[in-house]
């Protein structure tokens, strides 16, 4: 998954993107099983993981790890 960087960063220190090119051993977001398109933005956590932003904002609502 290739991200743009240029976004801005959140008070949880993650940061949001929009992809630019999506992967096929990582072409869904891991907390809906939602497929990750060109252009949705994501939030790269400090783990590694990419997460579509509406995803895992409503995770860490409620849940303090990774999914």
């Amino acid at each position: 998954m290739h991200a743009d960087r240029s976004s801005q960063s959140s008070n949880s220190g993650s940061s949001k993107l929009r992809l630019m090119a999506v992967l096929i051993e990582c072409s869904e977001c891991l907390i809906y099983q939602e497929e990750f398109y060109v252009g949705n933005e994501v939030r790269g956590l400090s783990c590694a993981h990419n997460l579509l932003v509406d995803c895992i904002d409503d995770w860490l609502r409620l849940n303090v790890k990774c999914p």
